[in-house]
């Protein structure tokens, strides 16, 4: 089998589970911001880049774990343990539906497209990473595929199960391997000072991470309901980390699918020239 060790990773892309889902409505694809998050890749896989796509439940997942409370573990009274797991299965009934959709849509536009899930390969303790899949991930990247992982429910050593996000696995690769860019494709042009759906919220086009790992700049969020993984919030502290422990190294973007600032930064290209009100770019301040 074929290993590349010392290539890095070009690109990294979150299809958002906002961006590609109606969160309010059970199961219910966005149709056609998948096709846009999905050509995004086509044109990067063409230039050669190598890439790996992680995308959140969304609607597909978030609504079964939340019902059952998936993520307070399956350890306890015996009725308790035997509904959550029964939680965990149908929630994992309605992400891999989710993944099989991505990766459908994604090999039926030219891209060798291959779902990996993260349960059986990833196990957390207390939500903490214990074991991850990140060698599963660069043989298939090594081999001329593109990994296509999502948030998803895995085993965990204290309590029995814990609902994964995306966004930590997205962490934990770039701890692991060196990581180019990796790009948040949102249902909103980047981050801002509070819920965008706020008239007064103002967009944030750069924020910068000191030495300590703070970020500069006054951040109020909020998520949906069923949202049980975090939300924007989580994205941004999932950036932090990322840009902290890669010294600048990783680049990191959030910005809105099909927005004019997509494919540049997904390619690699020079942002100068973008608006800057499409994106908002995490970097470190030393």
């Amino acid at each position: 089998m074929e290993r590349k060790p010392d290539v890095p990773i070009d690109l990294v892309v979150k299809f958002g589970g906002s961006a590609i889902t109606d969160k309010s409505r059970l199961e219910t694809l966005k149709e056609d911001n998948l096709k846009l998050a999905v050509d995004v890749i086509r044109k990067c896989v063409e230039r050669g880049l190598r890439c790996v796509v992680v995308h959140g439940a969304g609607s597909f997942g978030h609504h079964h774990a939340k019902e059952y409370e998936v993520n307070n573990g399956v350890k306890g009274l015996p009725e308790e343990v035997k509904r959550r797991r029964y939680g965990m299965c149908l929630t994992r009934i309605s992400v891999t539906k989710l993944n099989h959709l991505v990766v459908r849509s994604l090999v039926e536009n030219d891209v060798n497209a291959i779902g990996l899930p993260a349960a059986g390969f990833w196990v957390t303790d207390t939500g903490k990473i214990s074991r991850h899949g990140v060698t599963g991930i660069m043989e298939l990247l090594d081999n001329g595929f593109v990994p296509v992982l999502h948030g998803d429910c895995v085993l965990d050593i204290s309590k029995g199960c814990h609902i994964l996000s995306g966004d930590v696995i997205i962490k934990t690769l770039c701890k692991e391997h060196l990581v180019n860019r990796v790009v948040f494709l949102s249902d909103v042009t980047g981050v801002y000072d509070k819920p965008p759906s706020e008239t007064d919220a103002k967009h944030i086009s750069k924020i910068c991470v000191g030495e300590n790992g703070k970020i500069m700049a006054d951040i109020s969020t909020t998520s949906s309901p069923y949202d049980v993984t975090g939300g924007m919030l989580l994205k941004i502290c999932t950036a932090m980390d990322i840009v902290t422990g890669s010294g600048g190294k990783t680049k990191v973007y959030v910005t809105k699918v099909g927005s004019g600032s997509v494919n540049p930064i997904c390619l690699g290209l020079d942002t100068g020239q973008l608006d800057h009100t499409t994106f908002t770019e995490i970097i470190h301040q030393t």
